[in-house]
């Protein structure tokens, strides 16, 4: 929301009182009045005011129609963990339903740096890094309201390394074997687990730990 400048040109020695939708302005004595309005909608100001002599106008002044209109509004999504050397995809979501059919820009900061992109959808390769990279957008409607996102973390780690181990090497036909995947440095979160059995995916192995009987001599275990 703008500054808002109002003036009324009677002589300046004089004393004033602004007011609002008809409620008195607490504080505004002078013939210039500076607000910002907080509040969506269509106000109208009129002025009231004090010559040096003490005479006071009857009635307050015309009326000064001004139209607030609200700050857009925007929130960026996409996938927040990435592996390094793949895309970064984000989407700005904005509503400004004060203007719907207003023209939109867009301003996307890593750390509060401008990226240069400006449309509603950011594109972008990423290396890893320990720290993630924090995203925000800000938007403007072509009235020059303006609102910003909340920062948005995009983590983007090294491929994970595996390796796999297993409780026991040998057992008899028809024993269990639990394998453990075994994760290296990484910089990742909500990793998927798939495990397979000799080639064959076993649907219901997700987990770091799979549990099997061993039928087959040789039996292979493995996890993507």
């Amino acid at each position: 929301v703008s500054t808002i400048l109002l003036s009324d040109f009677i002589a300046e020695t004089a004393s004033y009182v602004w007011y609002v939708d008809g409620v008195e302005i607490p504080g505004q004595n002078l013939n210039t009045l500076v607000v910002n309005p907080e509040t969506p909608g269509v106000h109208e100001y009129s002025v009231r005011a004090m010559s040096i002599d003490g005479c006071t106008s009857e009635d307050a002044s015309s009326v000064a129609t001004v139209t607030v209109l609200a700050n857009p509004s925007v929130e960026i999504s996409g996938d927040p963990f990435i592996c390094t050397g793949n895309t970064v995809n984000l989407t700005a979501n904005a509503n400004d339903n004060d203007n719907p059919m207003a023209d939109l820009t867009y301003d996307w900061r890593i750390n509060n740096a401008s990226t240069g992109i400006t449309t509603a959808d950011y594109s972008q390769t990423k290396t890893a890094q320990d720290q993630p990279y924090v995203y925000t957008v800000v938007v403007t409607n072509n009235q020059g309201c303006v609102a910003e996102s909340h920062p948005y973390y995009v983590y983007v780690g090294e491929e994970p390394t595996v390796e796999v181990t297993v409780n026991y090497n040998y057992v008899c036909a028809g024993g269990l074997v639990t394998a453990t995947a075994h994760l290296g440095d990484y910089n990742m979160h909500n990793l998927t687990y798939q495990w397979y059995k000799n080639d064959e995916l076993i649907a219901w192995a997700t987990e770091p730990t799979f549990t099997t009987s061993i039928d087959v001599d040789p039996t292979e275990l493995k996890v993507v």
